[in-house]
Order: structure tokens, then sequence, then C-alpha cells
């Protein structure tokens, strides 16, 4: 019997663009069958970058607070996990960043390997770090030995985005004023993208670490044989792409 479909979709907001960019995903994977849990990070005051004055914050930091706290039970329950924040100067939020170190005995059990990691982020403009940011917060599923999902080409609105994502997962730009904002039916990609973890139901559990503690040493030439063998736990659906798809292939 297959296990169900668990999503864990993790944010760190101060606008509310990245929170509703969560729910837009944890609500698609919920249409396809999943069991979603949202969760927010700790929140760390003062927040020097943005502005607590503006009602937005405050609307925000009201709806935040009122979302449980991730925690490494969170991660060990899901099959899948998604995360993101705001950019900042390219990279994760602070907050995002200590909730990822605090995660750490998780990658000395090897508690994730072969689970599947994704995701999302917003900006203030398409050059703000918009996809550098999707790839930092990326690099730590790497470490825990997850696969990785982005967002293919054979999304539609991928192709004729003018408000954020890209290949490497979803995204909004909202201006530096936040004026631009972001809704579903603006910019549907997200929940487009949540649906898309039906694409992942193989082998998504956790697997015990193949190496000792401390490491040992290993002959370079069999990390890639492994890599290779592990290449069994991503079976992808291919779909056919668009003609407007095609033409800039």
């Amino acid at each position: 019997m297959q296990e169900p479909m668990r999503v864990c979709v993790i944010c760190d907001s101060r606008y509310g663009t990245t929170l509703e960019l969560a729910r837009a995903v944890a609500r698609g994977a919920e249409q396809e069958g999943a069991e979603v849990r949202l969760r927010r990070v700790t929140i760390e005051e003062p927040e020097y970058s943005v502005d607590p004055e503006r009602a937005d914050f405050q609307a925000t930091l009201a709806e935040y607070r009122a979302l449980p706290r991730a925690g490494e039970a969170d991660l060990e329950w899901a099959r899948g996990i998604v995360w993101g924040s705001p950019t900042r100067y390219g990279l994760m939020s602070t907050p995002l960043r200590a909730f990822i170190d605090e995660v750490a005995p998780l990658w000395r059990r090897g508690a994730l390997i072969g689970k599947v990691g994704a995701a999302f982020t917003s900006t203030g403009g398409m050059h703000s770090g918009n996809e550098i940011t999707l790839i930092n917060l990326l690099l730590p599923f790497f470490q825990h030995g997850m696969v990785l999902a982005g967002v293919p080409h054979s999304v539609p609105e991928l192709v004729r985005t003018v408000k954020g994502g890209s290949p490497y997962g979803a995204s909004a730009v909202t201006g530096f004023d936040g004026t631009r904002g972001w809704t579903r039916t603006s910019w549907p990609l997200p929940g487009r993208w949540g649906r898309g973890w039906r694409v992942w139901p193989g082998r998504s559990g956790p697997s015990p670490p193949p190496w000792s503690w401390p490491p040992t040493k290993i002959k370079s030439g069999n990390q890639v044989g492994a890599f290779g063998a592990g290449m069994k736990v991503a079976c992808i659906r291919k779909e056919p792409m668009q003609p407007e798809q095609q033409a800039c292939a």
C-alpha cells in the first residue's frame, strides 16, 4: 500500500507575500490529495529590514503568529518539504536560516535522505535576487540527500511570467514598495506548482545514513556509483512542451 503524500510547507514572511505563496502551494498540494502542514519559523525582533509601522506588516504579523512553529517532527513526518522566505541580499532570511541550523540533528541521522525538497521566495524586483535566493534555499536539501523539485517548462505560466517564477521554484515580484502585490488570479503558478507534487509518487522516505560517524575515507569513484544508484528515487512524469515552449527550446 502506497504511503499518503505528506507535504510540510514552511515560510518566513513580513508583508504577507511569502505567506500567500506558502498558502497557494499548500492549497495546490491539498487539491491533489496530499496531507499538508503549514508552519512558520521563529519570529525575531527587531526586524531591521522592514517598516514595522506599515499596516500590511502589522496585519501579516498577526496571521503569521497564529501559525504553528515548525520543528524536527514536521520534517520527519513529511515526504515533501517546501520552504521559503523573502530575499535578503540574494540569501534566505535569518530566521529561516536559523531554523535550518536548528534541525541539523536530522542531517546527522540521515532522516531526510530520499525526501523531496522545493523552495519559493518573493522579491521587490525581477533582478533583486529572485533566482539566486531560490538556489540558496535549495542548497541545504542537497546536504540532506534529498531530491529537488523545480517548476518544469511544461507549466505555461512559467514561459509568460512577468511577475516572478523560475525553473528553480515559485516566486513573486511585488515592487519595492509592495504596490505590485500578488494574487492567485494574477499569478497562478504557485498553486499549479503545489498540485505538481503528484509527479513524485516514488520512494521519498528516509533512508539510513550510508556512513559511520565520524566519517571514514572512501574512494572518490565510489561516490559516483552511489549517486547513480540513488537516481532510482526520482520517477518524473514527462509532459509534452507547448508550441510556444518548443519555439524557444
